[in-house]
């Protein structure tokens, strides 16, 4: 009733998917689903963990959006012990977001469009900072097709394995002009580039990792 519409409507809809017609689709047997479905929907406070498999897919964004959903008609949200939780895929993504490595906010998640917090960001940085949010990782795959982005430096990543469609990083990373890539390992991307550099482990240097629950090591 709060958090949900046309709640009746897509209740009609699920019951068509009865679990046998469901264990078809998904490969899951009927009494699993069941089981599942009653120990989900019956618990007080209930968080939905999920990995990157459910986002770097072809239908990531609606994979997520059906938890977000399962989370809000089941009441799993707005309250203590219950909730969405994606975890992060690689090493340190919870630090590297947290110190600004996201292209709409600054460390802390300060939004880049905030007057205030850009002017104290300008002031701290000695320079003057623009309003407009930088491009995701999607946005700059279609940039560099586009042609907008002519050279890239990848750090770490590895996009012919981590975006959804292959075939569209090569086609974006063959239409630029430079490509450097840094990595402890040959991968894919770096097979691509035009300039390889070393890279050292977490063994090898100093620094912070940053756990999904804030714990700095």
């Amino acid at each position: 009733t709060e958090r949900t519409e046309n709640f009746e409507d897509l209740r009609e809809t699920v019951m068509e998917y009865t679990p046998e017609r469901a264990s078809k689709i998904c490969g899951i047997e009927p009494d699993r689903i069941r089981e599942v479905a009653r120990v989900f929907g019956e618990a007080e406070n209930a968080i939905l963990f999920w990995g990157m498999g459910i986002s770097q897919h072809v239908y990531g964004t609606n994979n997520a959006r059906c938890l977000i959903s399962l989370a809000l008609i089941t009441g799993n949200v707005g309250k203590a012990g219950a909730g969405l939780h994606p975890l992060r895929g690689q090493n340190n993504v919870q630090g590297a977001s947290d110190a600004g490595l996201i292209p709409m906010v600054y460390p802390d998640y300060q939004p880049v469009g905030d007057p205030e917090v850009r002017a104290k960001f300008e002031t701290a940085w000695g320079c003057e900072l623009s309003p407009e949010p930088g491009l995701t990782v999607v946005e700059i795959t279609r940039a560099a097709l586009e042609g907008g982005v002519r050279g890239m430096y990848i750090m770490g990543e590895n996009p012919f394995l981590s975006d959804p469609n292959v075939n569209k990083v090569r086609k974006a990373l063959s239409n630029l002009e430079f490509l450097v890539v840094q990595d402890i390992f040959l991968t894919e991307t770096a097979e691509f580039a035009d300039v390889i550099l070393p890279a050292s482990a977490y063994l090898e240097k100093e620094g912070t990792y940053t756990n999904t629950d804030r714990r700095v090591q």
